[in-house]
């Protein structure tokens, strides 16, 4: 929507989601917050190709960062506070990680790139069973399928 203030929260440890925003170029990010060797207003950044504020993975080990992952709801809340939409990108987790990013308001979007039937049932069995009732799977198959039916549709 136009006007809305987004923000990506990078938590794969390669850096995926951020890393090809700032090519390639790492920086100070969520995990040196967490482990109090930066602030939030020094690790939000601009990508170089759009307004999309940024908070890429960081520079600091992930292992003593996440000692500190209980600060994790209270920098949510903060930003929340400022911005309109918040993305966060964890990479491959289950649903007892996703509990620590859970809000009231929270949409999650579970993308599969491989997605056997059997893996996605037990997925959305594994969430539904942790409480989530607010969430999307996106596969591949559907984007080709939704892709597909498109292109028939004008042909």
């Amino acid at each position: 929507d136009t006007g809305l203030r987004a923000i990506l929260m990078d938590l794969t440890e390669s850096a995926a989601a951020s890393r090809p925003l700032f090519d390639g170029e790492p920086h100070k990010g969520i995990m040196d917050v967490l482990a109090g060797n930066a602030t939030l207003s020094q690790v939000v950044r601009t990508d170089r190709y759009s307004d999309l504020a940024v908070i890429p993975f960081g520079l600091t080990d992930p292992e003593s960062a996440i000692a500190h992952i209980d600060q994790l709801p209270g920098i949510l809340d903060a930003l929340e506070d400022v911005f309109d939409v918040l993305l966060i990108e964890t990479g491959p987790s289950d649903a007892e990680g996703l509990k620590k990013l859970d809000s009231d308001e929270a949409e999650i979007v579970v993308s599969l790139i491989e997605a056997e039937t059997d893996l996605v049932r037990s997925g959305v069995r594994d969430l539904h069973d942790a409480g989530f009732r607010n969430f999307t799977v996106a596969t591949c198959a559907e984007i080709t399928q939704d892709t597909q039916a498109r292109e028939e549709a004008v042909a």
